[in-house]
């Protein structure tokens, strides 16, 4: 299938994203200010923990805390969020995260951080990473997720990874049982997990070149999402690559009206 771009409605910017960017612009280059918290080893990566620094500008953002250091980080990091400082921020919302474990938006603030933004697509470690971090954010919150859901996001996530390293049937595999995991939960709206998994295992499918297979996957969550246009984009894909473009046409009309308010490109490494 041609990976020319074509629209991407809003919807899924921001599924895929975790952040769309701010426009504040500070970038920080200062030593900290006031009281110091003594440096410990970082949550994530054996680095030192952040210290609180000059110039930041006095955004404020609340939060639930018991501890005043922790609600000033939480602040930093967000703030360096918005300067597109992500590497930072992470620091700033770990250390938030040591001074108070509890407090559910520190773990939010680091999945931010890792997240896409405007200047990065983001990779399957940082995904990874953003994930468990979000885990961290529902454990401290009281198990606000079923574990079924859980399940869903562990199978997509992984995945990822392996398509990313290059092991397609790997991949493939993992998506299937998250499909039948997705497939398991509840019916509820909101949906309790957003994006149909099928998508991503029909293009998978596609980019495997099992064209057939891909077809049949799309189909099947355009019976369950009708006018998807993730998965008409995807089944417009896989007609083509079998040279039946009498059908693939059909395909792209309903794909263009679904797609009508769009303003991203979408690709099939997008699916």
């Amino acid at each position: 299938m041609s990976q020319a771009l074509l629209p991407l409605h809003a919807r899924d910017v921001g599924m895929r994203s975790l952040c769309l960017g701010f426009a504040l612009a500070l970038l920080l280059s200062h030593g900290a200010e006031g009281h110091q918290p003594a440096q410990a080893p970082s949550v994530a990566g054996g680095e030192p923990t952040a210290t609180l620094l000059r110039g930041m500008g006095s955004h404020h953002h609340p939060v639930s805390t018991v501890s005043a250091d922790a609600q000033k980080f939480f602040d930093q990091g967000l703030t360096l969020v918005y300067a597109f400082n992500h590497p930072e921020a992470v620091r700033s919302f770990e250390r938030a995260a040591q001074l108070d474990p509890q407090m559910t938006m520190a773990y939010w603030g680091i999945a931010l951080a890792l997240g896409s933004n405007i200047n990065s697509e983001i990779d399957s470690e940082r995904e990874r990473s953003a994930y468990e971090a979000v885990q961290k954010d529902m454990a401290s919150a009281g198990g606000v997720s079923s574990e079924s859901v859980r399940r869903v996001a562990d199978h997509v996530v992984s995945a990822r990874i392996a398509g990313a390293k290059g092991d397609a049937k790997t991949e493939i595999e993992l998506l299937r049982k998250g499909v039948e995991r997705e497939d398991s939960l509840g019916y509820d709206e909101p949906p309790a997990w957003y994006l149909p998994t099928r998508e991503s295992l029909g293009g998978a499918l596609l980019r495997n070149g099992e064209y057939a297979e891909a077809e049949r996957v799309f189909r099947a969550d355009l019976e369950r999402n009708r006018r998807n246009g993730r998965s008409l984009f995807g089944l417009m894909g896989a007609l083509t690559s079998q040279n039946r473009p009498d059908e693939a046409v059909l395909v792209r009309q309903e794909f263009e009206k679904a797609w009508r308010h769009a303003d991203t490109p979408l690709r099939l490494a997008d699916l």
